[in-house]
């Protein structure tokens, strides 16, 4: 008799521990054997920030001044996609090759010559696809050693930049 009551005891214990969370009771188990969900768990990720300014390949072309033969203008407009609050910002800077400087011949930044850049906008809102049009200027610019008909002269380089908005 002791021997069946240890048994019982033996086959209750069993079922007790097979009856924990998250497991499927055999007792409970359908006809049918069909899929049953256990559980479900969450998946999560860290989202970066992102910018994309499309047409990157494109060029700034400045065209002389239709009243000064030393200053040229020149605007390009690029499509801005982002996906959190940002201010754009632009600078402009003399391309140099190597230790020498473009064949621009302005002194950057200094009396009545310079160049500068400016942006028809720069506050973004998240998920902007936005035009900005990007504008470079060159004032006082001394073309006296160029020859005459030279094209596609790289003369300066603007540089975008984006800083979260707080």
């Amino acid at each position: 008799m002791l021997k069946k009551g240890l048994f019982i005891v033996a086959a209750v214990a069993m079922l007790a521990m097979s009856a924990q969370a998250g497991e499927i009771k055999f007792h409970d188990w359908p006809c049918a054997y069909s899929v049953m969900p256990i559980c479900t768990v969450q998946v999560t990720m860290d989202i970066g920030y992102w910018i994309q300014i499309k047409s990157q390949t494109k060029v700034i072309k400045m065209t002389q001044s239709s009243t000064n033969i030393h200053n040229f203008d020149g605007c390009y407009t690029y499509t801005f996609s982002n996906n959190f609050p940002c201010i754009l910002s632009a600078t402009i800077a003399r391309f140099n090759v190597g230790t020498q400087a473009a064949p621009l011949y302005i002194v950057a930044n200094s009396g009545s010559s310079y160049l500068s850049v400016d942006l028809s906008q720069t506050m973004f809102a998240p998920g902007s696809n936005q035009l900005v049009n990007v504008c470079a200027h060159a004032v006082g610019a001394d073309l006296s050693v160029l020859a005459g008909g030279t094209q596609n002269v790289h003369v300066a380089d603007v540089t975008i930049s984006v800083v979260p908005q707080t």
